[in-house]
């Protein structure tokens, strides 16, 4: 293989995905119970369509390293502009898919949970890593 061709890149996309009231319950299932997600204002979904690895599956290991550089890169900046912030360690990642409206076969690689939940709560405290 030539040494300077450069192999395409897939892009790793982002949701936003702003939390109703009446989608708290399902948030901390998705969340596999974690509670605590309950009060988050938005989350931010990574995610990627696999068909784009299927034929070079070399290139897996470069989405996984862009998705949680993106998700690292999301927690800095919040923390930055004093937004709370969490990396989600756990969750359900078709019923993520269906919530925020991915079409079928997108696979979601990272959730990242924002926000303040209450004027009233302790701010959220930055604990991405």
């Amino acid at each position: 293989m030539d040494q300077g061709a450069r192999h395409p890149r897939p892009p790793v996309d982002l949701t936003t995905h702003v939390v109703r009231p009446e989608e708290r319950d399902r948030v901390v299932l998705l969340c596999h119970d974690q509670e605590h997600l309950r009060e988050a204002a938005a989350f931010v979904v990574l995610h990627v369509d696999p068909a784009e690895t299927e034929e070079q599956p070399y290139l897996v290991r470069e989405v996984l390293f862009r998705a949680g550089a993106l998700g690292q890169l999301l927690c800095l900046g919040a923390t930055a502009a004093e937004i709370g912030v969490t990396a989600v360690g756990d969750f359900h990642p078709d019923g993520w898919r269906d919530l925020v409206g991915l079409p079928l076969g997108r696979e979601v690689l990272y959730v990242v949970a924002l926000g303040r939940p209450t004027l009233t709560a302790n701010p959220v405290q930055a604990s991405c890593g």
